[in-house]
């Protein structure tokens, strides 16, 4: 667990961006190893999300924009963050976002998922199976592309105040996410801009290829 710790703060040593949370001093040679870093005071996406419902398209772009510029950063340096969901993306009181959480980006372990009697077990990559890529749920190798796939679903649930797949069985939900496609947001919503509704439903093409292919 201590070896994660440290592994997820190197991660963060890397990058140098306003949405990132930054580490201001580290000593990895000495006794006690330690890092400094910022403090980030605010709420994450997913309290904002359920206290608000649906957010307007004017608060979506503004949390989307400084987010995806992150992400930018994270690819850049050749990481797949592989955990992109609104509970890593925190918003400060004046509006202003950090990306956080870097605890599996790295080579991705798998581990069994119990399906129950009856049925065949799977193996999935670690990660959070309600905005899981299909390749990443398949445990597949991964690119930036898959953190696309996970930021389309975290703008679809702003949009719509929904998660685009649910169940109570997680394994049912991994299903969904490599066969399934979502319900269209203005079905949910008319209200939601079709153009907006283009980009989540890009964002979360099943396959890699035909989503965008840089944040």
């Amino acid at each position: 667990m201590q070896g994660e710790f440290f592994l997820h703060q190197i991660i963060l040593s890397l990058f140098s961006h306003p949405g990132i949370v930054k580490i201001y001093d580290k000593c990895l040679d000495g006794s006690p190893k330690y890092f400094i870093m910022e403090y980030v005071e605010g709420i994450t996406l997913k309290k904002h999300i359920l206290s608000k419902g649906a957010l307007p398209k004017k608060e979506i772009f503004d949390i989307v924009k400084p987010t995806l510029s992150a992400l930018a950063q994270v690819h850049a340096k050749g990481i797949v963050h592989s955990d992109i969901k609104p509970h890593n993306v925190v918003v400060l009181a004046d509006g202003s976002i950090r990306l956080m959480d870097f605890g599996i980006s790295k080579p991705l372990p798998k581990r069994i998922i119990d399906l129950g009697d009856g049925e065949e077990p799977a193996e999935v990559a670690i990660g959070t199976v309600h905005y899981v890529s299909p390749e990443q749920a398949e445990a597949k190798p991964l690119d930036g592309r898959s953190d696309i796939y996970s930021f389309g679903v975290m703008m679809y649930e702003m949009a719509t105040g929904m998660l685009p797949f649910d169940d109570e069985r997680p394994v049912s939900v991994v299903m969904m996410q490599i066969h399934d496609k979502p319900v269209p947001p203005r079905r949910i919503d008319r209200k939601i801009p079709r153009g907006l509704e283009a980009i989540i439903l890009s964002a979360m093409e099943k396959n890699p290829k035909n989503r965008y292919q840089t944040a």
